[in-house]
């Protein structure tokens, strides 16, 4: 099975970092995504919001990233094991430059 996820987005909020009692730590942030598709030859206006999870040395390379434009990619998974909301674990991160038309 595929579980592949690429996407341009903006950091929103950020929640404190913190360290699984294995001394990993882990990051969660709210990114904003906005741009335009086109299904079945239509353009359509798209805008989602998306938590995602970053651990390891990303995590504390990424703790003070609001506001930044980036691209990610990574998999989707259940939040918890007793959750169906779905987060997305970011594996490759990086900064996205931001042209003047604003892609």
């Amino acid at each position: 099975m595929f579980n592949q996820v690429t996407l341009s987005a903006s950091v929103g909020e950020l929640a404190a970092l913190r360290y699984t009692p294995a001394g990993v730590p882990i990051l969660v942030m709210n990114l904003t995504h906005q741009s335009e598709q086109t299904e079945l030859g239509v353009l359509r206006q798209v805008s989602c919001e998306i938590d995602a999870k970053l651990t390891g040395e990303l995590a504390l390379k990424w703790q003070n990233s609001a506001g930044s434009c980036v691209e990610v990619q990574g998999f989707l998974a259940k939040r918890s094991l007793k959750s169906n909301r779905l987060i997305l674990h970011i594996q490759h991160i990086e900064l996205k430059k931001v042209n003047d038309n604003g892609s």
